[in-house]
Protein backbone atom coordinates (compact mmCIF):
# COMPACT_ATOMS: atom_id res chain seq x y z
CA UNK A 1 0.00 0.00 0.00
CA UNK A 2 1.78 3.28 -1.12
CA UNK A 3 0.80 5.93 1.30
CA UNK A 4 1.22 10.31 1.18
CA UNK A 5 2.51 10.40 4.40
CA UNK A 6 5.46 11.94 5.29
CA UNK A 7 6.28 10.55 8.11
CA UNK A 8 7.74 6.65 9.62
CA UNK A 9 4.76 5.04 11.57
CA UNK A 10 5.61 5.40 15.37
CA UNK A 11 4.22 2.18 15.52
CA UNK A 12 7.37 0.54 14.16
CA UNK A 13 9.10 0.86 17.53
CA UNK A 14 6.35 -1.20 19.52
CA UNK A 15 6.04 -4.35 21.13
CA UNK A 16 5.84 -7.30 18.39
CA UNK A 17 2.33 -7.32 17.03
CA UNK A 18 -0.21 -10.06 15.58
CA UNK A 19 -2.10 -9.81 12.59
CA UNK A 20 -4.82 -11.73 11.28
CA UNK A 21 -6.88 -11.93 8.01
CA UNK A 22 -10.65 -11.18 6.99
CA UNK A 23 -11.82 -11.59 3.76
CA UNK A 24 -14.30 -9.02 3.25
CA UNK A 25 -17.06 -9.89 0.65
CA UNK A 26 -18.88 -6.92 -1.31
CA UNK A 27 -22.22 -5.61 -0.84
CA UNK A 28 -23.96 -6.27 2.23
CA UNK A 29 -23.11 -9.68 3.20
CA UNK A 30 -20.42 -8.87 5.28
CA UNK A 31 -22.02 -8.79 8.71
CA UNK A 32 -20.28 -11.60 10.08
CA UNK A 33 -16.73 -10.13 9.23
CA UNK A 34 -17.45 -6.75 10.21
CA UNK A 35 -18.88 -8.29 13.71
CA UNK A 36 -15.41 -10.18 13.81
CA UNK A 37 -13.24 -6.95 13.06
CA UNK A 38 -15.52 -4.92 15.71
CA UNK A 39 -15.37 -7.37 18.85
CA UNK A 40 -11.93 -7.33 18.05
CA UNK A 41 -11.67 -3.08 17.95
CA UNK A 42 -13.48 -4.07 21.60
CA UNK A 43 -10.50 -6.13 22.74
CA UNK A 44 -8.64 -3.20 21.50
CA UNK A 45 -9.90 -0.85 23.78
CA UNK A 46 -9.84 -2.88 26.63
CA UNK A 47 -5.99 -2.98 26.77
CA UNK A 48 -3.60 -0.61 25.01
CA UNK A 49 -3.03 -2.19 21.97
CA UNK A 50 -3.32 -0.40 18.60
CA UNK A 51 -5.70 -2.01 15.60
CA UNK A 52 -4.53 -1.18 12.15
CA UNK A 53 -5.38 -2.41 8.84
CA UNK A 54 -4.13 -2.60 5.69
CA UNK A 55 -5.22 -4.22 2.27
CA UNK A 56 -4.00 -7.43 1.93
CA UNK A 57 -5.43 -8.44 -1.90
CA UNK A 58 -7.63 -5.62 -3.72
CA UNK A 59 -8.92 -8.00 -5.89
CA UNK A 60 -10.81 -10.11 -3.11
CA UNK A 61 -10.63 -7.83 -1.23
CA UNK A 62 -8.90 -9.21 1.56
CA UNK A 63 -7.81 -6.87 4.72
CA UNK A 64 -5.01 -7.51 7.27
CA UNK A 65 -5.78 -6.34 10.75
CA UNK A 66 -3.05 -5.78 13.00
CA UNK A 67 -2.50 -5.00 16.18
CA UNK A 68 0.71 -3.01 17.98
CA UNK A 69 1.16 -3.69 22.06
CA UNK A 70 3.40 -1.02 24.11
CA UNK A 71 4.61 -4.07 25.93
CA UNK A 72 5.52 -8.15 25.54
CA UNK A 73 3.40 -8.16 28.72
CA UNK A 74 -0.09 -6.26 27.21
CA UNK A 75 0.48 -8.29 24.23
CA UNK A 76 -0.87 -11.31 26.20
CA UNK A 77 -4.34 -9.96 27.05
CA UNK A 78 -5.66 -9.58 23.60
CA UNK A 79 -5.43 -13.06 22.44
CA UNK A 80 -7.15 -13.77 26.26
CA UNK A 81 -10.01 -11.63 25.60
CA UNK A 82 -10.38 -13.35 22.30
CA UNK A 83 -10.63 -16.83 24.17
CA UNK A 84 -12.54 -15.93 26.92
CA UNK A 85 -15.10 -14.37 24.47
CA UNK A 86 -15.76 -17.25 22.50
CA UNK A 87 -16.55 -16.34 19.91
CA UNK A 88 -13.21 -17.52 18.02
CA UNK A 89 -10.15 -19.16 19.12
CA UNK A 90 -6.76 -17.53 18.89
CA UNK A 91 -5.00 -20.80 19.14
CA UNK A 92 -6.22 -21.66 15.86
CA UNK A 93 -3.61 -21.59 12.86
CA UNK A 94 -3.38 -18.80 10.88
CA UNK A 95 -5.69 -16.64 13.49
CA UNK A 96 -3.00 -15.01 14.70
CA UNK A 97 0.63 -14.34 12.91
CA UNK A 98 3.28 -11.82 13.52
CA UNK A 99 3.34 -9.06 10.93
CA UNK A 100 6.05 -8.15 8.80
CA UNK A 101 8.55 -4.73 9.15
CA UNK A 102 6.73 -4.08 5.50
CA UNK A 103 2.83 -4.67 6.80
CA UNK A 104 3.81 -2.32 10.03
CA UNK A 105 4.99 0.34 8.21
CA UNK A 106 1.96 -0.14 5.46
CA UNK A 107 -1.15 -0.58 7.82
CA UNK A 108 -3.05 3.11 9.23
CA UNK A 109 -6.03 3.50 11.09
CA UNK A 110 -9.22 1.22 10.29
CA UNK A 111 -10.82 4.65 8.89
CA UNK A 112 -8.65 5.17 6.12
CA UNK A 113 -8.24 1.92 4.84
CA UNK A 114 -11.89 0.01 5.04
CA UNK A 115 -14.06 1.75 2.51
CA UNK A 116 -17.21 3.82 3.43
CA UNK A 117 -19.49 2.88 6.53
CA UNK A 118 -17.50 -0.36 7.58
CA UNK A 119 -15.38 1.71 10.28
CA UNK A 120 -18.60 3.15 11.29
CA UNK A 121 -20.23 -0.73 11.75
CA UNK A 122 -16.75 -1.50 13.00
CA UNK A 123 -16.85 1.08 16.28
CA UNK A 124 -20.13 0.53 16.91
CA UNK A 125 -20.18 -3.42 17.49
CA UNK A 126 -16.58 -2.54 19.17
CA UNK A 127 -17.78 -0.32 21.45
CA UNK A 128 -20.52 -2.89 22.65
CA UNK A 129 -18.26 -5.43 23.12
CA UNK A 130 -15.78 -3.09 25.22
CA UNK A 131 -18.94 -1.68 27.27
CA UNK A 132 -20.44 -5.20 28.03
CA UNK A 133 -17.79 -7.07 30.25
CA UNK A 134 -17.28 -3.12 31.77
CA UNK A 135 -21.13 -2.44 32.52
CA UNK A 136 -21.74 -1.46 36.60
CA UNK A 137 -23.99 -3.54 37.58
CA UNK A 138 -24.19 -2.10 40.75
CA UNK A 139 -26.56 0.90 39.53
CA UNK A 140 -29.78 -0.23 38.93
CA UNK A 141 -30.20 1.94 36.10
CA UNK A 142 -27.55 -0.02 33.99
Amino acid sequence: MSTDHAFEPYWLDEAAGLITHCVMPQGEDNVIELNWIGRLFGFEQATTARMLALVGDPDVPTYEILFSFDSRETRQELPALVLQDGHASPDEEGMFMVPTHDEIKDARPIGSVLPEHQPTVITAVGMMTFQGPNKITSDADA
